[in-house]
């Protein structure tokens, strides 16, 4: 007797290993697809971010500009990589351009400002003299943009974009409301081409490649006298340095424009020039799944967004959100039709595997019991047209669509400019509960705490409402006296559980759009539950109607005796 209890619970015990098994590597898969999709940023894009980053916007005014470079230089001092001295930044990382007299004084009829000039480069200090010699960065946008044939315009328009050569080519008519944004305008332009010139180049085959120029100009004032060694940066500084700059580019991930044209996204004071991208780029540059889903829910996104920008940003982000979780969480539902008709068709078979179980008690020992169970069991599922492996095969088309959609959410260039009601749809929900995002009050603390919670309940709720219809649908039409085996059932709702946690974990650490699409998707997922459980519903007092005797019997409360009969008649 306690041999045959310690084998039970052995059999126990190894079945709970399994199943954990299967939750892991589910989570383990799940993370391994998400670190399939790839951030729609291209070289142009990341050298426009640590631009950004370090210098702040251009066109910002000076309480709204975020420039944390001395941030970074003091930190790598602390680190022990000693920062090169003025000597060296004045010559080969200087920006700094004179903006008067780029545009015209007033507009014409049409309200459009002239472009007269290009910003007069400011004479670079270094030593103990002043020279006329422009700084590195200086050089190569009179080399590659300004003045000289090293590229025509067809393929200046290609490599910054056409919206930035159409700005800033002398003669170009800019139409804003008024010359102030007309000159933000234009420095907006200038400020993606200095940021390729500093952190980006051009290869052999004149595509911009991030840090091409810093390297070649880093190896060149080597060599330059007017430098001198004491001035230059240690390898360990530059190493140091784009390493830091190259995670700056990495943490930002709204790189998905699918306007047509690039354009500047994100907040006030640090505003980026994103290139447009096609969705054949999506397909050759980035993968087949980003082609395949998440350009085109990334546009969707995008483009629900631009039509509801009258009514004011959080808005327009809220509505577009919404729209795409309608969306998807359609196809969803549809893929779901014959997982929940086989489901509901297991719990109606119960009875019959319940006998099958009692018919071959030894199954779980007894290879040949087993084999003849096993047999008679897909003999029930094919007579009743059930599919096991139904459920294996939704997740197989859910899960790549559901890591698409986080993907698209958070590179939508879009959604990087827009905030709901204070709080940035891009920051964390961390940042947002503890304050630590841009322009965060005690409002945006509460609500961001509020939308947490509230996607948190939805979440729990949703995936624990299926499993409490299954299990009461068990108990109430299936076998109410018959010996239970809780283990499949509670794992399920294990799974759910573990699965709600996995979600609101990494709502924590995702953007509030995602914990706004989790909250939709929740919703929608509690109604799809409803919808079919009264269908059922409807389904299961049709068949009592209609005479369906051994219907009628699993479902009546007293229908254990009956059912018995039933069972010993048939075997």
């Amino acid at each position: 007797m306690k041999d045959q209890e310690m084998t039970e619970d052995l059999k126990k015990k190894k079945g709970w290993v399994g199943k954990l098994f299967l939750f892991f590597a589910f989570f383990l898969g799940l993370v391994t697809l998400v670190s399939c999709t790839k951030a729609f940023t291209s070289s142009s894009d990341k050298a426009n971010i640590i631009y950004s980053y370090l210098y702040g916007q251009d066109s910002a005014s000076e309480e709204d500009k975020t420039a944390y470079l001395d941030d970074i230089l003091s930190a790598a001092n602390t680190a022990g990589y000693p920062v090169p001295s003025t000597t060296y930044t004045d010559k080969y990382l200087s920006v700094e351009f004179d903006y008067d007299n780029v545009l015209s004084d007033s507009a014409d009829e049409d309200g459009a400002y002239t472009v007269e000039a290009f910003p007069t480069p400011v004479e670079v200090t270094y030593g103990d003299s002043t020279t006329a010699v422009l700084s590195k960065p200086q050089e190569w946008i009179e080399n590659y943009v300004i003045g000289t044939e090293e590229l025509t315009e067809d393929e200046k328009e290609t490599i910054f974009g056409k919206s930035v050569m159409t700005t800033i080519n002398v003669g170009s008519k800019i139409t804003p409301t008024s010359s102030e944004t007309a000159l933000q305008l234009y420095q907006d332009s200038f400020q993606s081409i200095k940021a390729v010139a500093l952190f980006g180049g051009l290869d052999s085959e004149k595509e911009i490649t991030l840090w091409a120029n810093y390297d070649e100009w880093f190896v060149e004032a080597q060599t330059d006298s007017n430098i001198g060694y004491a001035n230059m940066p240690t390898s360990a500084f530059v190493s140091y340095f784009k390493s830091e700059a190259n995670t700056i580019a990495s943490n930002n991930l709204a790189g998905l424009n699918t306007s047509g044209e690039g354009g500047m996204y994100g907040h006030a004071g640090s505003k980026i020039y994103i290139e447009n991208k096609t969705w054949g780029e999506a397909f050759t540059q980035y993968g087949f799944l980003e082609g395949l889903l998440v350009w085109p829910i990334g546009w969707m996104v995008n483009y629900f967004d631009s039509s509801f920008v009258s009514l004011g940003t959080g808005w327009s982000e809220f509505f577009a959100i919404l729209l795409v979780t309608l969306i998807v969480r359609s196809v969803i539902v549809l893929t779901s039709i014959a997982t929940n008709s086989s489901q509901n068709k297991m719990t109606a078979i119960q009875p019959e595997i319940d006998a099958l179980k009692a018919k071959y008690p030894n199954a779980e020992t007894n290879k040949e019991e087993k084999a003849e169970m096993s047999k008679e069991t897909m003999v029930i599922y094919k007579k009743h047209k059930i599919h096991p492996l139904m459920p294996l095969l939704l997740l197989v088309v859910q899960l790549p669509l559901f890591i698409c959609v986080w993907s698209a959410l958070q590179g939508s260039a879009e959604l990087s400019s827009g905030n709901f009601f204070g709080i940035d749809l891009t920051t964390s929900m961390s940042n947002a509960m503890l304050g630590s995002s841009t322009n965060s009050t005690i409002y945006t603390q509460v609500l961001a705490i509020t939308m947490f919670v509230v996607m948190s309940v939805a979440q729990v709720l949703s995936m624990l409402l299926p499993q409490t219809f299954q299990s009461w649908k068990s108990k109430k039409f299936v076998n109410a006296t018959a010996k239970v085996q809780p283990s499949s059932q509670n794992f399920a709702k294990y799974m759910s559980l573990g699965m709600g946690v996995v979600v609101i974990i990494m709502g924590i650490s995702l953007p509030a759009a995602m914990s706004m699409y989790w909250f939709f998707g929740a919703i929608m997922s509690i109604i799809q539950t409803l919808v079919t459980e009264y269908f059922a519903k409807r389904k299961r007092h049709k068949n009592m109607k209609g005479g369906d005797t051994l219907s009628a019997l699993r479902r009546s409360k007293h229908h254990s005796e009956p059912l018995k009969s039933i069972r010993s008649s048939r075997g």
